[in-house]
């Protein structure tokens, strides 16, 4: 769709989308290379260097906007009470936040979604196991952060997402590369696709593993836990 002044008053102020054949003749010579062009977002894994950089930063970007409920998930894993670094975290990050705020963060994360699903599909095409291992590890902590919502309403759409969307997503992940799938599972993962979290904590080996099998439990009920 072009956005040059000249363009626009000729299609009467209306937008027009063109071909990708069209789109060429008209602004690849002369004076079509100084219009202002707007297009579908291309293929991440065709791009290389900050193009790739970009939508994928995006998408992370949105999918952290899901603020994770530390309180609710410490105690699933089997802690009664907070650490007292977690409850300063707590109160820092979630001071004068109300449930409105709380819901539109996650809201907000299922733009990521919607762009994961529709520009990533061609997994395959990946050749950086640490671009594709961080998506694949935002994933789980936005699976991890929606584990546990109070509005219903907001729940039942997030729920909607990871039936229609991350689960088809995961699955092209798995049958493309199943061993980065499974080394993002892990209690205690490599470096390049560890996300803020209890990655960033001097934790235990204990907790590390109640961490992974809780992720892992957030994944279960959406069978994507490989049986391999």
């Amino acid at each position: 769709m072009c956005m040059f002044n000249i363009t626009t008053v000729y299609i009467i102020y209306r937008p027009l989308a063109q071909c990708r054949i069209c789109t060429r003749i008209n602004h690849d010579e002369g004076e079509g290379q100084n219009h202002v062009v707007q297009g579908a977002l291309p293929d991440p894994w065709c791009n290389e260097g900050i193009e790739q950089t970009y939508l994928v930063d995006a998408i992370v970007r949105l999918l952290q906007q899901a603020p994770p409920d530390q309180t609710m998930r410490l105690r699933k894993i089997g802690y009664d009470i907070e650490p007292d670094f977690v409850e300063v975290a707590n109160q820092d990050e979630n001071q004068d936040v109300s449930e409105e705020d709380l819901n539109r963060g996650l809201l907000l994360s299922r733009f990521g979604v919607w762009i994961l699903a529709s520009q990533c599909r061609t997994v395959s095409l990946c050749k950086s196991d640490e671009r594709l291992g961080y998506l694949i590890s935002v994933v789980f902590d936005w699976m991890t952060a929606t584990a546990s919502i109070s509005d219903k309403g907001v729940r039942a759409k997030i729920e909607t997402l990871k039936k229609e969307y991350i689960s088809n997503w995961i699955n092209v992940v798995k049958k493309a590369n199943l061993d980065l799938y499974c080394t993002c599972l892990l209690p205690d993962p490599p470096t390049y696709v560890q996300m803020q979290g209890t990655s960033d904590m001097l934790a235990d080996k204990i907790r590390l593993l109640k961490e992974g099998l809780y992720r892992i439990c957030c994944l279960i009920p959406y069978n994507l836990v490989p049986q391999e």
